[in-house]
């Protein structure tokens, strides 16, 4: 990939993957220029010496840190004062905080690295940062969690002879590079970490074209009738997307079997995908990235991406809704109960991209880089090797004629709060689907067996996602009643203020929207999005020194927010400012604005593949193969 890039954008351009993945050529200054695969630097990777020894680091992203480069003292084992001067050395605050992972774990194309339009690569830290996992209320109110930065998850702390340290494994999703280095204590902790990440469960079912019936055992299935079920996967424990990283990459997906009472499999959709890694029937988290001329990318030539067609990857703490179909055979032969079993997978790469590194090594520069690989780390890895799957989490429910019974692991509030959550993100002419899940988890919330204090905030959670919906809806007056429902039971939220502007915002009440908005800025002033909506509020309501205010706050945060920039721009127009300013404010808005072709691509992807007209839809149906 790398080659690639730089052959097409010129070896200067390398410079844009060095920094993250290659430092220490970097450095030395071999990056510009073709790199030999005899060069012994080529082979270091992140060193110890690259996090140990960054000294400003930024949230930015690319590469944004500034290095120490002086040499490290080595410490003798029998000399203390030397190991203090490493320690000395080595030892800096940024290794403490999360900007110095974000240096390197966000990654943007735009026109220094030969783009037309800018295009956020990948983040790790914005979601992050956005979620309750940072301390964020913004989004919705949730059940509560610590807070918890990449070192808490990728660096747990771990026993030693010396004593308790940060674990230096530093555990993600790659299963396949551990497997290639045969670590099976890395295989483990991967594992671990991934087992943690997400829930999946069969949350809902129905018959024919039916709606949700009211209650399970108003169950009605018959033979030669569509039957459909929902399966909800959530990312629980994941602290940014999930699978994160370059997620055109990833191959995350969902299998789904159904059993007859014979245990006999009888339908099932993405069973092939391990075998095929291009199984239609699966349901894959994962973006698809496009070039300019509307084809899929499938082997990461990064040089000829221009935008997404879509991303099924999941935010942190939020929910991605599947639903499936299948019509039994109209003969009679129903023999249930049937049993729906569902998993989610992961698997570190595609198989389109992984076929295409094994060939790249069959090369002769391949074989000079792994026979170099070999001389100087004393290892042989196989890019060629089975990747390993590993199931994350599982889920079983049943269905008989007369009754659909999902598994009582879940408490029934949290299956319809989540099902609500991911439904959320749904056609509008469908949202109603969102509205009853909510409803339905509010009622399961009274029956629950929990403390009044946690009752009352489940409660407030089921009615701030219904009024987020009714905001979406355009129904400000019933949304503002609902946020006010939830006021009642919890006090005061930012997800609350939030809320309340986006559904005076939506219906062009600005003066109602900004008080709502500032209210939320005072809880969380590092979120763009309150600043974004501030800016434009104020905007419209022709406040521009406010506006300014509001765009150059949020542009602190997410310094290439388009629609910040806007606001920026066009307050700068209005007002009153040094010769040049609104210009240059103008000339940044053009360069990160959104691309203009992206919409005319997608459609372009849509037309030419069933595949892609149905993944752009946020909610959509897979059906299941028969036997």
């Amino acid at each position: 990939a790398f080659d690639r890039f730089v052959e097409e954008r010129s070896h200067d351009k390398g410079k844009f993957c060095a920094g993250c993945h290659d430092p220490v050529p970097l450095f030395e200054g071999k990056i510009g220029q073709p790199v030999s695969p005899d060069l012994e630097s080529a082979h270091a990777g992140v060193t110890c010496n690259v996090c140990h020894g960054i000294q400003t680091p930024t949230t930015d992203g690319n590469a944004s840190y500034a290095l120490d480069t002086s040499p490290v003292p080595v410490p003798e084992g029998d000399d203390p004062e030397s190991i203090e001067r490493h320690r000395e050395r080595v030892t800096t605050s940024t290794t403490d905080g999360d900007a110095m992972c974000a240096s390197c774990h966000r990654g943007f194309l735009s026109q220094a690295t030969g783009h037309d339009v800018f295009l956020f690569g990948f983040d790790e830290y914005g979601p992050w940062r956005r979620s309750g996992w940072s301390g964020s209320k913004t989004t919705r109110i949730d059940q509560p969690v610590d807070n918890q930065g990449c070192i808490d998850c990728h660096m747990p702390e771990t026993g030693g002879d010396g004593g308790s340290h940060a674990s230096h494994r530093f555990p993600g999703g790659h299963t396949t590079f551990a497997a290639m280095l045969e670590a099976p204590q890395q295989m483990d902790a991967i594992g671990k970490l991934l087992r943690d990440a997400a829930t999946i469960d069969v949350a809902a079912a129905g018959t024919g074209e039916s709606r949700l019936p009211d209650a399970s055992d108003e169950f009605d299935l018959e033979s030669g009738e569509r039957l459909w079920f929902d399966v909800v996967v959530r990312n629980l424990g994941g602290g940014h997307r999930l699978p994160g990283g370059q997620r055109d990459l990833r191959d995350t997906w969902i299998e789904v079997v159904v059993e007859d009472a014979s245990g006999e499999v009888v339908a099932s959709a993405g069973t092939r995908h391990h075998k095929t890694g291009s199984d239609p029937t699966a349901h894959r988290l994962r973006a698809k990235v496009l070039n300019p001329e509307a084809d899929s990318e499938k082997t990461h030539q990064v040089s000829h991406f221009r935008t997404k067609a879509y991303d099924h990857t999941i935010p942190p703490r939020n929910a991605e809704l599947v639903r499936y179909d299948w019509t039994p055979s109209d003969d009679g032969s129903i023999d249930d109960p049937l049993t729906i079993r569902a998993r989610l997978q992961h698997r570190r790469l595609t198989e389109s991209f992984q076929s295409d590194v094994c060939e790249a090594t069959r090369t002769e520069r391949g074989r000079a880089f792994l026979e170099a690989t070999e001389r100087y780390l004393d290892r042989r890895p196989d890019p060629c090797l089975d990747q390993p799957v590993v199931t994350m989490t599982s889920d079983t429910a049943t269905i008989s004629r007369d009754a659909f019974e999902p598994t009582p692991d879940v408490p029934d509030w949290r299956r319809w709060f989540d099902r609500g959550l991911a439904l959320q993100s749904h056609l509008s002419q469908n949202l109603d689907e969102a509205i009853d899940s909510f409803e339905r988890a509010r009622r399961a919330v009274e029956s629950t067996d929990v403390s009044d204090e946690k009752r009352r905030h489940y409660r407030a959670m089921t009615l701030v996602g219904e009024a987020q919906v009714m905001a979406r809806q355009r129904r400000h007056r019933e949304a503002i009643e609902t946020f006010e429902r939830a006021e009642e039971l919890i006090g005061r939220h930012p997800s609350i203020s939030m809320g309340r502007g986006r559904a005076y915002g939506n219906v062009w009440q600005f003066e109602r929207a900004i008080e709502a908005y500032e209210r939320a800025s005072q809880h969380n002033p590092n979120d763009e999005r309150v600043w974004r909506r501030l800016a434009i509020g104020y905007g419209s309501l022709g406040r521009h020194r406010d506006s300014l205010v509001a765009a150059q706050s949020g542009l602190e945060i997410e310094p290439r927010d388009a629609d910040l920039l806007r606001s920026q721009m066009i307050a700068l127009r209005h007002l009153d400012v040094p010769d040049g300013w609104a210009e240059r404010a103008s000339e940044a808005f053009s360069r990160y604005k959104s691309d203009t072709r992206a919409p005319r691509l997608q459609a372009e992807c849509a037309d030419r593949s069933a595949h892609c007209e149905r993944e752009r839809l946020p909610i959509h149906t897979h059906p299941l193969r028969s036997r």
